[in-house]
Order: structure tokens, then C-alpha cells, then sequence
């Protein structure tokens, strides 16, 4: 006769190391599947990022305190390829696992946007935090009453990893204990970018290097920025995001594109010493200067006497 298989504790015993008690033991809810490759291709701009950040910070100068934001992602889908381009902030009411969505409000401001935006349409959802937990659950089930098959972008503001801290994920639906679960799959994403947000991000890249802000009126400070802000490479750029104390108690976003393959010794460039990254490339088809610039397109008014008209009188003769 075949011995009786053990009988598995009720409660894990207390010796047992947390990283090997499984989620049932532990009676944490599972959020996240196994072993589930991507559906679709995404690609996202540093826009969104941008936006994601400010909406954060805007909130934790308000409150004094690191709350959660909750967004809507908008841009395009062409089959199996999405690509996030913009967001638009979301009004939430509850905390923790009982979030709702303001469906109201999301409605006026989709319309509002489709009247400047009409190419484009909402994608999904993104909020901020550490790994996903039940409450996104609760709330990615909101947006999928919206829209079939949202994405779900998590900004972590408070990583201290040199990494950027976004994660997308798109929602499956397993077998759990015999009931239908929905749980979150991760997605691989690249940055995309336009010649109109590289610019964008590049003005931001110099007032993090110098220090200055919107109201800055230094010219040698800018004149002065390291060459290694001066630039935003083509190929798969690198955003380095944190936050800094500034002197109004205030907390700055700020964000430095650096080329991929150069790896800083230290990532943090105060306004005291901005030096630290001068000593990168800078690749000269990215360097914005006035040398850069054909002189064909450069114009410089200048003054021509055929132009000119100085009127003279000479007086007639009496025949």
C-alpha cells in the first residue's frame, strides 16, 4: 500500500524564509501570470512620461504626501502595435482598493480631446506606485468597461534604481481554484520619439543640467549646459528620472537623456556641479548649435543701397 502523501500546514510555520511560501500558503492574492508572452508590440514617448511625473509631483505639493495619481493613455493602435503618445489626468474618489473612476469626467475630457486630437484614441489606464497589487485590479476592471483590453502603465516615482521606472501591462484571464481570475501580464516596450518632443525634452534636459527653471534669465548658464544634455539620440534613449528638494521645499522632476551606451559614474547632477556628465560624446548631427546649421537656412537681414531712398529736389530753370 502506497503511503498517505503529507498533509500540508494550514498556516506556514514561522522559520520558513518568506520568499518560499507560495502566495496561497501566504493568502496573497495573485496579481501577475506566469509565463504569458505579450499580445501586442507598444510604443511609448517621453511625453506620456512627462506628464505622468508632473501630474505626481503637482499632487505631492499639494498634499505633502506621496498619493496615487490615476490617468487615461491615449494614442494609436494599428493591429498588434500600439503606440502611447499622450495622457490626460483622471478624477478618482477612495483610496486603496476601493478607487472609482469618474466615468463622467473621463467622458467630457475624451471629448475634449478628440476635438484636438481626432487621430487619436483612448489606450488604457496608467497610475503611479511598486509593483502592481489587488487595487489595480479593481480599477483596470473599471477601464475594461470603457474599452476592451486596456493597457496598464505603473510609474514607480520612489525607485531608487538608475532604470526608468515604467511598467506596462495588459490584463489575461486565468483559472484559479476553478474560478475565471483576471491578472496582469507584463509587456516590453520601447521609446519612440518626434522631432517635436525631442526638442521638448532636450529644453528640460538643459534646465536640469544648469539648474535653471522657467523664470531663469542666466545666459551663461545655458550658453554653459554640457554637451551630453545637448543632444537626444535617435536610437533607444536612456531616461534617467528622480526628484530633488529644491530650496522652496518643492519637489523638481528631473530628466536627463543620455546616449545608451554611456553609463555615468554618477547619475545625480546638481546645479553645483554639473560637470559630471561634460566629460560625454556628444554626436555632432545632435549637437543644436549655429555651427550645425546650414547657412543656406541662416538669414541675416542686411542693408543694400538700391534699397535705400533719399529723396532730392532740384529746382527747375527758367527758360
Amino acid at each position: 500500500m502506497a503511503p498517505n502523501p503529507p498533509e500540508f500546514p494550514q498556516n506556514p510555520p514561522e522559520f520558513l524564509p518568506k520568499s518560499r511560501i507560495s502566495p496561497v500558503l501566504a493568502g496573497v492574492a495573485q496579481v501577475m501570470a506566469g509565463g504569458v508572452t505579450g499580445s501586442v508590440s507598444v510604443a511609448l514617448h517621453p511625453l506620456v512620461i512627462l506628464n505622468i511625473s508632473d501630474h505626481w509631483i503637482r499632487l505631492r505639493s499639494q498634499e505633502g504626501r506621496n498619493g496615487q495619481v490615476i490617468g487615461a493613455l491615449i494614442g494609436r493602435q494599428e493591429g498588434r502595435n500600439i503606440e502611447v503618445m499622450n495622457s490626460f489626468e483622471l478624477l478618482a474618489h477612495g483610496s486603496g482598493g476601493h478607487v472609482l473612476i469618474d466615468k463622467e469626467y473621463y467622458y467630457t475630457k475624451e471629448e475634449q480631446f478628440k476635438q484636438v486630437f481626432k487621430d487619436l484614441e483612448f489606450l488604457g489606464w496608467y497610475t503611479t506606485g511598486g509593483p502592481p497589487e489587488p487595487a489595480d485590479i479593481h480599477v483596470h476592471k473599471q477601464v475594461c468597461e470603457i474599452i476592451e483590453s486596456p493597457l496598464f502603465l505603473k510609474l514607480n516615482p520612489m525607485t531608487k534604481h538608475t532604470d526608468l521606472p515604467v511598467s506596462v501591462f495588459e490584463s489575461v484571464i486565468d483559472i484559479i481554484n476553478g474560478e475565471a481570475t483576471m491578472l496582469f501580464a507584463e509587456l516590453p516596450y520601447t521609446l519612440a520619439t518626434e522631432e517635436a518632443e525631442r526638442i521638448g525634452v532636450d529644453h528640460v534636459a538643459r534646465m536640469t543640467a544648469t539648474g535653471g527653471g522657467e523664470n531663469s534669465t542666466d545666459l551663461k548658464s545655458s550658453q554653459s549646459t554640457p554637451k551630453s544634455s545637448q543632444f537626444i539620440p535617435k536610437s533607444n534613449p536612456k531616461i534617467l528620472l528622480w526628484q530633488r528638494e529644491g530650496r522652496t521645499a518643492q519637489v523638481r522632476s528631473k530628466i536627463i537623456i543620455i546616449h545608451p551606451k554611456i553609463q555615468p559614474q554618477n547619475h545625480h547632477i546638481s546645479p553645483q556641479n554639473p560637470g559630471n556628465s561634460s566629460q560625454n560624446p556628444t554626436p555632432k548631427s545632435w549637437d543644436f548649435t549655429s555651427k550645425s546649421i546650414p547657412k543656406s537656412s541662416q538669414f541675416t537681414p542686411k542693408s543694400s543701397k538700391s534699397s535705400q531712398f533719399t529723396p532730392k529736389f532740384t529746382p527747375k530753370s527758367n527758360p
